[in-house]
């Protein structure tokens, strides 16, 4: 969002993009301290997953397992998946920051605002190119892990 935003309106709304850049930090500070280790945990747990049955993570986000390999993956998911109350917690956290945002909306003109969702409509792209780079970054990390081994099998011959 910061990609779309402080561009565009850095020198028409100077002290607003100031305050959405420090918004921006608080809440990357709170996933930081909150999802982003739950977040890695799961991610590692998946591309290991898929490592041990010998495949990749498919770039089309569509998996289509048997019953067992499902379960399977979900008891190792599952410990580091919040509960309610950490769900509650963590909204309560993000919440003055959602007020804080819809105050700073209320700085920018209509007009504005339109041009930002269009953009912002552009950036759900973006995501999907993160998306597809980070299923790259744990197949690569799964294939640097099968070359070691390799090469470890073939010292061993």
């Amino acid at each position: 969002m910061r990609k779309v935003f402080i561009p565009k309106f850095t020198t028409k709304y100077p002290t607003t993009c100031a305050k959405f850049s420090s918004l921006v930090n608080e809440l990357e500070k709170i996933d930081n301290e909150l999802i982003k280790p739950t977040r890695d945990q799961r991610k590692e747990i998946t591309r290991k997953f898929f490592a041990e049955k010998g495949k990749l993570i498919p770039n089309s986000l569509i998996f289509h397992f048997c019953e067992a390999c499902y379960s399977s993956l979900l008891a190792q998911v599952k410990p580091y998946s919040f509960d309610e109350i950490e769900l509650t917690r963590i909204e309560n956290k993000f919440q003055p920051k959602k007020e804080q945002s819809n105050q700073l909306t209320k700085e920018i003109s209509e007009t504005d605002l339109k041009d930002l969702e269009k953009e912002i409509g552009q950036w759900k792209n973006y995501q999907e190119k993160f998306i597809l780079e980070l299923i790259k970054e744990l197949n690569d990390k799964t294939m640097t892990e099968r070359e070691r081994e390799r090469a470890v099998l073939v010292e061993l011959l």
